[in-house]
């Protein structure tokens, strides 16, 4: 029994290392991914979320995105569609801005011909935190990002993905990325737990299970009475 504990761990141990590396090759920006054309990522799918995706175009559209907590404080997503050369418009949440802001506290987006190169971000939905459908919502605010919340305040199509500026001018903070399906903290930690509950169940022993009962002592299998 304990030796077959001990194979069952090691084969846990090689997939959690296995998984930590397919963190690191999977992670939101790393430094040795090659960046793809926005309309070969798209749909956003879980090999897709988090890859470099570059598109090119012009800023047009604003909105906030209020409700949503950077640091522990409450603020609003600004959010500019950037239409591209296709005509049709990637979301680029350009910053987040502290309290209540207004449309009037908006910063203008840059002017001219834009490419951005960011991490990949899949539609929001109603599970995703600080998302809200019911409605309700002053003119130029939207409460959940996704191609569905645009259909109706734009004449050309929003496409149902969206990326995050690490570097927003003006009083904009950055809005960090999310990491990809399955790859996030939580479930690092989660693996990590149960490694940890794996090793106290193996090397737990009851003092009769380690006990060499004599051949002639042995009761006999139900099978035998």
């Amino acid at each position: 029994m304990g030796y077959a504990g001990s194979w069952q761990l090691d084969r846990f141990a090689a997939r959690v290392e296995s998984h930590q590396e397919d963190q690191q090759h999977h992670g939101v920006s790393p430094a040795d991914r090659t960046a793809a054309p926005l309309d070969d990522l798209l749909p956003v799918t879980e090999p897709t979320s988090g890859r470099l995706a570059t598109a090119t175009g012009h800023y047009d559209a604003s909105f906030l995105v209020p409700g949503r907590e950077l640091d522990g404080r409450v603020g609003s997503y600004v959010l500019t569609l950037l239409r591209t050369e296709h005509g049709d418009a990637l979301p680029v949440v350009r910053g987040w801005l502290p309290g209540r802001a207004g449309a009037a506290e908006i910063p203008a987006p840059p002017a001219g011909k834009v490419t951005v190169t960011e991490a990949l971000q899949p539609p929001e939905n109603r599970g995703t935190q600080g998302a809200h459908e019911d409605g309700g919502l002053p003119g130029g605010q939207i409460g959940i990002i996704n191609g569905a919340s645009l259909v109706n305040l734009v004449p050309y199509r929003a496409r149902d993905a969206w990326i995050t500026l690490p570097d927003p001018s003006g009083a904009l903070r950055p809005v960090p990325p999310t990491a990809p399906p399955g790859t996030g903290p939580d479930l690092k930690v989660t693996i990590s737990t149960n490694s940890h509950r794996t090793r106290a169940l193996l090397s737990y022993r009851e003092p009769w299970a380690c006990q060499q009962v004599p051949p002639g002592d042995r009761v006999p299998s139900p099978s035998a009475w």
